[in-house]
């Protein structure tokens, strides 16, 4: 049978109490998480500044001529060590290639971060915008080109040794302007990554020309730089490279903030207020500066 309403029973379900609303749900995780994760990242930054000095005197200790890391230690200190011969091969041969590695291996590292960002592709580097082969051309200029007047490098003292600095630079540089000259018409990234692919295939097509004119002498020059032979580096001309290189590091750091709200897309960052043109032609114009 059915339940008879009366007036009592209404005005006892007007007045039951009605149910709290459900508590909400911290979504924040704990305390002790976010704690953990701050330490482990602060261990993996102070283990990626430490391992590096360990790595740098074992390159200074290995070699044809082995030497002991603590007299290693005790040459850059300014110390004595077991053989005085021992002191000339640290300071005047393996230091310098050393340092010209560690600047090398930061300023390359650097510009594909900023070229990865840019093109939110893991994948992406110097080489994708053409850059590296502008600067192949440009030493491949230098060093085969003057081959075919027949001027010798080494002829030139000083000027030799910093020429294919310059050239490297000067190549890439003007790889880079055509890019940015282009970008202003083509908005798209990855219209954009196709034209620096061309742009590396055909300063790579001219490469191949000097390469097929020259003899045998300047060809392995040249390809001993294209592996990235440390072998001839010296003390004269480590100072130019060093401020070509940190200059770039720092020209990075000043954009880095940049490229932080590309990491969310292009529209993300543009509803932020960031300008993409202009960062595409601050990122445009560091990565050559590191890569040459």
């Amino acid at each position: 049978m059915r339940e008879k309403i009366t007036s009592e029973s209404i005005e006892d379900r007007e007045w039951m109490p009605i149910d709290p609303a459900p508590p909400k749900l911290n979504r924040q995780p704990p305390i002790r998480l976010r704690v953990s994760k701050i330490e482990r990242r602060q261990i993996v930054l102070g283990l990626l500044f430490i391992l590096p000095i360990p790595i740098f005197l074992t390159s200074l200790a290995m070699g044809s001529v082995s030497i002991p890391l603590g007299d290693v230690v005790t040459i850059l200190l300014g110390g004595i060590p077991q053989k005085e011969s021992w002191s000339d091969i640290v300071i005047q041969f393996r230091l310098p290639k050393a340092i010209t590695a560690v600047l090398a291996g930061a300023a390359l590292s650097t510009s594909g971060l900023q070229l990865q960002t840019l093109f939110n592709n893991p994948l992406a580097g110097p080489s994708v915008l053409g850059i590296s082969a502008g600067a192949s051309l440009g030493v491949a200029l230098v060093i085969l080109g003057t081959q075919l007047f027949g001027i010798s490098l080494a002829s030139l003292g000083a000027i030799g040794n910093y020429s294919t600095i310059v050239a490297a630079c000067l190549g890439a540089g003007i790889v880079t302007g055509l890019v940015i000259i282009a970008a202003r018409r083509v908005q798209s990234s990855t219209s954009l990554l196709v034209l620096g692919l061309l742009f590396g295939y055909g300063t790579g097509a001219m490469v191949e020309l000097l390469l097929y004119f020259s003899t045998a002498e300047p060809v392995k020059s040249y390809l001993n730089w294209t592996m990235g032979s440390f072998g001839g580096v010296t003390w004269e001309q480590l100072p130019m490279m060093s401020i070509g290189i940190l200059s770039g590091l720092m020209l990075a750091i000043l954009v880095a903030p940049s490229l932080n709200p590309l990491l969310l897309g292009e529209n993300q960052a543009q509803s932020l207020g960031i300008s993409i043109t202009s960062g595409r032609l601050r990122q445009r114009a560091v990565a050559p500066t590191c890569t040459g």
